[in-house]
């Protein structure tokens, strides 16, 4: 039957059979006291009206979390809202709408209660949970939240009792006890899935894309890999950096960590040009192992173990032999073969051609500025300059020791006199004055000696401050002049500073050959010592200068490096056998690190940053696999005559001295005497990274969520009137 409640009175009312609405017959449930209606057919509890669903709405929001919603409401309702009645009665009507709306609608009751709970829960929970482990610091992270959860809980059974303090007391211990195997609960077994999931989330990132590239999480795991291992991400190529991410990406699928000194060793001779195998003991460094594959390679555990950890050491040889190769040929470009004559001959032929041909440009320069008119020189700035040439030579040289030198010198001193505009102060005349002292300078003695030192003081006093100086004349013919003086001073910076592009480029007086023989040209750049370069005084200035000048693509500047690296391969040279000479990566390491901490500015002058990378991986992997750990080679061999007497000792001792001289002799048999040591040697031979399980640390619950548990406890413990 349809009811519904008369809006001015707030009376239940029912549509009776003749549609008009009328009120209900109505009585109280002796059980519960319950007021019910009947509705011509049965006893029914009277429906919530629109105001207490209202109310036990507001009530469930309000009590936050401890309860005390209706009295919450009540207080206020009695203030500023007397009409209503007083406390008591307010009370009575909140809790009769708290418990209509609790059972018309439970899970919103439950959802406000919650909301309500919300503020207090985040504002105080964390707190309270530091307090508890200040205050009883051996609970341990579920007893915290035990007693954490039964702070709340209890303060939400106590605000939300009824009646006397009796009443509240025995509701605040319900709602203690609730709270705090609730706490327990949250604790012991949300916290472990949700430490789990946060560990999965955290060693299962996201290190490589879909296209094999580094994601900026993957350059940060990459750099902090490296810092791990003892590297310089800068130092590491990019194939490698990839190859790093990827092994630990797919290691953490499985909840593994790869051992990152293994994960760098393996990932760096799997990105070198040419794949560099290794054997287990190479890669974890364990000399017991080690020494057993040493000792297998020399055929002390049968032929099928020997085979297997043999192959891989003279794969690794080849390997390392390949790889010197191919790095040689990155470094140059080509495929080319040249030996170091050739190599010293490209770069000084091509240093003498570049010499030549900016000779000619400045030649060229001073007769188009001859031919095209001529400017006078400041004769302040003239009468100075030319009074420090002669105060140059007269330091080292007197008029009697070289008197056709001091001649040209006094008629140069003798123009200086003149007054302005004569032609003696002219720019074609120092340059008249400087052809002189050229031609005298190739004379054998005082002269001309003393000749050459004038030339280079009337390059420094005259010519170099023309530019500088007030010059007077056409406006086109100072243009020329001061274009072919730049000229000049480039020419002479370049290729007569004394240094190692002129000593290459220098050509013996009165004929057209170089000092320099071209056969030794190397030597005379890197030095006679393989390496001796790196030491080399002024070094690092030679080189810059020698490679602006070359250009850092050209075929000489990279000759000279392929020269460079060579020397250092040839300090890998290792032991020598019968039929070849064994890759030592010791040597090449202790070659190539000393000079990278000796010089690092040459180096880097030489080889590039990738190319430098590069060769640094090449040396530690060739250093991985050449050596052992200490105690992971029998270099006497006694060991491997002991382990096989002890083998024959135990032999005898299990099947007797005949069974065991049997099968010794048998080799089918010894074969399967033989079994265990090769398969751990076929083992061996491949080289694996060794992981371990990534251990989860599981965190309080407290650490994720500061609020679950107070939240939780004050839902158990707060319980409404139903």
């Amino acid at each position: 039957m349809p009811t519904a409640f008369n809006e001015k009175t707030g009376e239940l009312l029912v549509l009776g059979d003749d549609g008009g609405w009328t009120k209900p017959t109505t009585a109280k449930n002796p059980q519960t006291g319950e007021t019910l209606y009947h509705d011509g057919a049965e006893w029914k509890p009277i429906p919530i009206t629109a105001e207490q669903r209202y109310v036990g709405q507001t009530a469930a929001i309000a009590d936050m979390g401890l309860g005390i919603g209706d009295e919450f409401l009540a207080g206020v309702g009695s203030v500023f809202d007397p009409a209503s009645g007083d406390y008591s009665k307010q009370l009575t009507s909140i809790r009769e709408a708290q418990k209509k709306y609790g059972e018309s609608d439970m899970r919103g009751q439950l959802a406000r209660n919650v909301v309500g709970s919300l503020p207090l829960a985040v504002a105080t929970g964390a707190g309270v949970s530091n307090a508890v482990g200040r205050a009883l610091p051996t609970l341990g992270r579920v007893g915290n939240a035990a007693v954490t959860g039964a702070l709340y809980g209890g303060a939400a059974g106590f605000g939300s009792g009824e009646g006397g303090i009796a009443n509240r007391t025995m509701s605040a211990g319900l709602g203690a006890g609730l709270g705090a195997g609730l706490g327990a609960t949250i604790e012991s077994v949300a916290s472990p899935l949700v430490s789990r999931m946060a560990q999965y989330l955290k060693s299962s990132p996201a290190l490589v894309d879909e296209a094999g590239n580094l994601t900026p999480r993957g350059s940060r795991y990459v750099a902090e890999y490296a810092t791990r291992v003892g590297s310089d991400p800068a130092e590491m190529s990019a194939s490698l950096q990839k190859e790093l991410a990827t092994q630990a990406q797919q290691a953490a699928k499985g909840g593994r960590a790869v051992n990152p000194q293994q994960a760098a060793a393996l990932a760096e001779a799997n990105t070198l040009p040419i794949k560099v195998p290794m054997t287990q003991g190479q890669l974890n460094q364990n000399p017991e192992l080690q020494l057993f594959e040493s000792e297998a390679a020399k055929g002390r555990y049968g032929p099928s173990a020997q085979d297997s950890i043999a192959r891989v050491y003279s794969q690794a040889q080849d390997a390392l032999d390949a790889n010197a190769e191919a790095i040689r040929q990155r470094i140059i470009g080509s495929t080319r073969q040249s030996e170091p004559g050739d190599r010293g001959q490209a770069i000084q032929s091509a240093l003498a051609t570049l010499r030549g041909d900016a000779k000619t440009a400045v030649n060229d320069l001073y007769t188009a500025a001859r031919q095209g008119g001529d400017a006078a020189i400041d004769p302040n700035a003239y009468r100075q300059g030319v009074q420090n040439v002669i105060n140059d030579v007269a330091e080292s040289f007197d008029q009697t020791s070289a008197p056709k030198t001091s001649a040209i010198l006094s008629n140069l001193a003798k123009s200086a006199e003149v007054g302005d505009g004569n032609a003696s102060q002219l720019i074609s005349n120092v340059f008249r004055v400087r052809r002189q002292l050229t031609s005298l300078g190739a004379d054998i003695g005082a002269d001309g000696a003393a000749a050459g030192t004038a030339k280079r003081a009337l390059d420094k006093h005259l010519i170099d401050m023309m530019d500088e100086a007030a010059m007077s004349g056409d406006a086109g013919a100072i243009d020329r002049w001061k274009a072919a003086i730049k000229s000049f001073r480039e020419y002479a910076t370049k290729y007569q500073g004394k240094d190692l592009i002129q000593t290459l480029t220098d050509k013996v007086k009165g004929a057209n050959q170089l000092k320099v023989d071209s056969v030794d040209a190397m030597n005379v750049i890197l030095g006679r010592d393989d390496i001796g370069f790196v030491g080399k005084n002024g070094m690092t200035r030679d080189l810059v200068k020698l490679r602006e000048t070359l250009g850092e693509t050209s075929d000489a500047w990279r000759s000279l490096k392929e020269e460079a690296f060579l020397r250092f391969m040839r300090k890998a040279a290792g032991a020598v056998h019968p039929t070849e000479r064994t890759f030592s990566g010791a040597n090449l390491s202790k070659a190539w690190e000393t000079a990278l901490e000796k010089n690092p500015e040459v180096m880097r002058t030489i080889f590039t940053n990738e190319e430098r990378a590069l060769i640094s991986q090449f040396v530690r992997v060739a250093q991985r696999v050449t050596t052992s750990a200490p105690g992971g080679v029998n270099t006497s061999n006694t060991g491997g005559a002991v382990a096989q007497m002890v083998k024959k000792l135990f032999g005898s001792a299990v099947f007797g001295p005949k069974l065991a001289a049997f099968l010794e002799a048998t080799p089918l048999l010894k074969g399967f005497t033989q079994l265990p040591d090769a398969v751990k040697a076929a083992g061996a031979a491949s080289a694996r990274v060794e992981t371990s399980a990534i251990p989860v640390t599981t965190r309080s619950a407290a650490q994720y969520a500061p609020a679950a548990t107070p939240l939780a406890a004050m839902t158990a413990g707060n319980r409404p009137t139903r």
